[in-house]
């Protein structure tokens, strides 16, 4: 992601506000969510929309609950520093899993999930990054339908692996381990598709981060109690550090839904955005070309868009005429 322009003027300006940017800057990442969780424990964190008429919601407490017993869990089956693959969908464990890989002081490696009705391939396509970051774990959904236990693990460098269900850690109130935070330390290896030679991956520490989010949220002109929606992919790094991680740096509400659900129902989007005031979003040129062609002006009726003060387009060409269409559709609900 392109890293905002931000001048001193804006971090005196932002420092001088009710967000307390020196002590996030210097931290690490899991502590965000422990500084919302002790600073806001019953604001909504997350909502995550599975449909039209089914969302889960978490407070920023039962958040760090959640982290802190996947923390737990991990711990339990390696060491600090050991890498960890997310092979999880989207959700709300995946953002759980994250910030508790973290606490735990190992690394989060994001990955695509393994697809239930073509296992062999998903596999194939992890094979490159598991030798190259030798994983101790790999987290997974047993509500996913993949069965783990008659998979060709040893042709794919999966074979010493443990693969945990993320479904099987309990939630709890109080943290027992104790790993080294170092905001030098690695808190991410984010890995290149592979789509054109073996994945590539990048060490990304938690200063990286914290640096990365203290410039969005500067040059953005975030304010507390502001609200954020995304719908990427959480392992791609837009999805993973503007859609689920600037939303906790900031104490405010993040809205989420899978891709799929996006695709298939935008204008469940456009309500996420309307009822929770959102302010900010993060998607691709397609996604307003996909609003324009899938959402008719009728259907925009009931909807007040006025919140909506940060449309950010990015991850593929940006197109004006594209952006032209999409803020005529869009004028009648603000």
């Amino acid at each position: 992601m392109p890293r905002p322009r931000v001048s001193e003027a804006d971090v005196t300006t932002a420092r001088s506000g009710s967000l307390d940017i020196d002590t996030r800057l210097s931290g690490t990442v899991n502590q965000l969510l422990d500084l919302f969780a002790s600073t806001a424990p019953d604001e909504l964190a997350v909502r995550f929309f599975e449909s039209d008429a089914s969302y889960e919601d978490v407070t920023a407490q039962q958040l760090r609950h959640r982290a802190w017993g996947i923390a737990e869990l991990l711990r339990r089956h390696a060491p600090a520093g050991s890498r960890v693959l997310f092979l999880l969908p989207p959700g709300i464990d995946y953002i759980a899993s994250f910030f508790g890989c973290l606490e735990a002081g190992m690394i989060a490696v994001p990955a695509y999930p393994l697809d239930a009705k073509n296992v062999r391939a998903s596999l194939s396509r992890l094979s490159g990054m598991a030798r190259d970051c030798e994983p101790a774990i790999a987290l997974t959904a047993a509500s996913d339908g993949v069965d783990t236990s008659d998979l060709p693990l040893a042709e794919t460098g999966l074979a010493d692996v443990r693969w945990l269900d993320v479904e099987h850690a309990v939630p709890t109130s109080t943290l027992t381990l104790e790993a080294t935070q170092d905001p030098e330390q690695t808190a991410l290896l984010q890995y290149t598709s592979g789509s054109t030679g073996n994945p590539r991956g990048v060490m990304v520490t938690h200063r990286n981060l914290l640096e990365n989010l203290t410039a969005m949220y500067v040059a953005y002109g975030h304010n507390p109690g502001d609200a954020l929606a995304s719908w990427l992919p959480p392992y791609h790094d837009m999805g993973l550090i503007a859609g689920i991680l600037l939303p906790i740096y900031g104490t405010a509400t993040g809205y989420h839904m899978a891709p799929r659900t996006f695709v298939r129902n935008p204008e469940l989007w456009l309500k996420s955005i309307s009822d929770g005031a959102v302010t900010t979003t993060f998607a691709p040129n397609f996604a307003f070309d996909h609003i324009v062609s899938r959402v008719p002006k009728e259907n925009l009726e009931g909807l007040d868009l006025s919140s909506w003060r940060r449309a950010i387009n990015g991850a593929e060409p940006v197109r004006p005429d594209t952006l032209r269409r999409f803020a005529q559709h869009l004028e009648p609900p603000g």
